[in-house]
């Protein structure tokens, strides 16, 4: 659903929509801030996220934490 771009041209996806049919739930998810990479040892976005959906046709929302690897470099022999 939209996506953030490094400095150098790499792509993080960082909007979500999950829809799970048999719980009646549809949630979006989204960065609270969409600049979230890290460049330690290895190149990684993680951070906060916000949920927003509805549960029964109730809305509901809350708080989150994302973790992703292996966009801006592979992560091959690191571990």
């Amino acid at each position: 659903l939209d996506q953030w771009e490094t400095y150098d041209g790499y792509v993080y996806p960082i909007k979500w929509s999950i829809f799970i049919e048999s719980e009646d739930l549809e949630l979006t998810i989204e960065p609270v801030i969409k600049q979230q990479e890290n460049e330690l040892f290895f190149r990684y976005w993680e951070g906060a996220v916000r949920v927003t959906g509805f549960k029964n046709g109730q809305a509901i929302s809350g708080y989150g934490y994302v973790e992703m690897t292996g966009y801006a470099q592979s992560m091959k022999g690191v571990f």
